[in-house]
């Protein structure tokens, strides 16, 4: 509870901070605010939606970093937290069309994604999302295998395999793929 006290006052402090830099104006003699401001590149909206996520507020913290996404679509990291406090509010469908737009790969983003799909009641349509990954990059691997581990999870140990095997054939020489296809093989002597 005192930690508390302490947070919504630093939301008081950001909020009156965004309040007087949007009264800032050509003839207004307060220009130190509005170059501070613009300093900032946004940094006290990013501060503001921390304090809101620290306070248990989720939504409100997307809100206050939508303009920050926005404006910077490229920042992965930025674009993976947005995506998240969407989750954290209850806003499947907005989250998952935040995290397409974040053009991460790493295998945790990827299964963040998998689960917003499984939360919004569709988990099936990971697959198209992984599927337009693998093709703005066709000779990559990671993409493929990570398309290949969702199939896996999601009983399709067979189109796993057709999506390695047709890999394989593209990039003969790829070896960690190699690897992957001999355990989806398995998989699928596993489960049949």
């Amino acid at each position: 509870l005192f930690a508390e006290g302490y947070l919504e006052a630093a939301l008081g402090e950001y909020e009156a901070f965004e309040k007087s830099a949007g009264a800032v104006g050509s003839a207004t003699p307060r220009l130190e605010l509005a170059a501070l401001l613009r300093s900032s590149q946004g940094k006290a909206g990013e501060e503001r939606s921390r304090v809101l996520e620290k306070l248990g507020r989720p939504a409100d913290a997307a809100d206050a970093l939508a303009p920050l996404v926005a404006a910077a679509p490229k920042d992965v990291e930025r674009g993976k937290r947005f995506a998240r406090l969407l989750s954290l509010a209850g806003r499947f469908d907005e989250a998952l069309v935040a995290a397409r737009n974040v053009p991460a790969d790493d295998a945790e983003f990827v299964q963040f994604l998998f689960e917003l799909h499984q939360r919004a009641g569709h988990p099936e349509r990971i697959v198209d999302d992984l599927r337009e990954r693998v093709a703005a990059k066709p000779d990559q691997p990671e993409p493929l295998l990570q398309l290949a581990d969702a199939l896996v999870r999601l009983g399709r140990q067979e189109d796993a395999r057709a999506e390695l095997s047709s890999f394989l054939q593209r990039n003969p020489s790829a070896a960690g793929v190699r690897t992957r296809l001999l355990a989806a093989l398995e998989a699928a002597q596993d489960f049949s």
